[in-house]
C-alpha cells in the first residue's frame, strides 16, 4: 500500500577470489519512492566471501496537513481607526469652548488619526490559505533495478565487476 515500506535481504558472494568493496544503488523507482541500503557498501574478502545488506524501499502515502485558522482582524482595524474620533468627542463635549484648548485637542486628534491609519496600511489584502493536496506513490507494479558495483582492492589487474538484480514491487492505493 502507498505509504508502506518493504525490506529485502540481498546477499553478495565473492566469485573467482574477488576482494574489495561492493556498493549498492537502485534505479527505476516510481515517483515519490525512495530506497536505502544498510550498509550501502560492503567489503568482500577471502575470509568473508559472503556478505549481506538490507534494502528498504519506502513509498509515500496519503497524509494530513494542519492549518492554523485564519483570524479576522478587520473589526480591530476599524475600531482603531475610529478611536481617535471618539476620544476627541469626549474632550470636546461639555467643555467650555476655549480656542487654544480646542486647537490643541484637534491637533492631537489629527495626529492620532494619521497614526491609526498608517498602522493599518500595508498588507495588500487578505491572506488566504489553500489546502495542499498531498501526493502519493502511484498505484501499480514496477520493476526496481538494484545495481551492485565492485571495486577491487587486490591483484595485479583487478576486475571491477557489476551485477544487476530486478525486484518487482506492487503499490496498492
Amino acid at each position: 500500500m502507498a505509504g508502506q515500506a518493504a525490506t529485502f535481504n540481498i546477499t553478495t558472494n565473492s566469485v573467482n577470489g574477488f576482494t574489495g568493496s561492493v556498493k549498492f544503488s537502485c534505479g527505476n523507482l516510481p515517483s515519490l519512492t525512495t530506497c536505502a541500503f544498510n550498509p550501502a557498501t560492503v567489503f568482500v574478502s577471502a575470509g568473508s566471501p559472503t556478505i549481506s545488506t538490507v534494502l528498504t524501499v519506502k513509498t509515500t502515502g496519503p497524509h494530513a496537513a494542519l492549518f492554523a485558522p485564519q483570524s479576522e482582524r478587520s473589526v480591530y482595524a476599524m475600531l482603531w481607526t475610529l478611536s481617535p474620533f471618539t476620544l476627541g468627542f469626549v474632550f470636546l463635549i461639555g467643555r467650555k469652548r476655549n480656542l487654544r484648548r480646542t486647537g490643541m485637542v484637534s491637533g492631537l486628534l489629527v495626529l492620532a488619526m494619521v497614526s491609526g491609519l498608517a498602522s493599518c496600511g500595508g498588507g495588500g489584502g487578505t491572506a488566504t490559505q489553500t489546502a495542499i493536496i498531498p501526493s502519493t506513490t502511484p498505484a501499480g507494479t514496477t520493476a526496481i533495478v538494484v545495481s551492485a558495483k565492485g571495486t577491487a582492492t587486490a591483484g595485479a589487474s583487478p576486475a571491477n565487476p557489476s551485477q544487476q538484480l530486478s525486484i518487482s514491487i506492487t503499490v496498492q492505493p
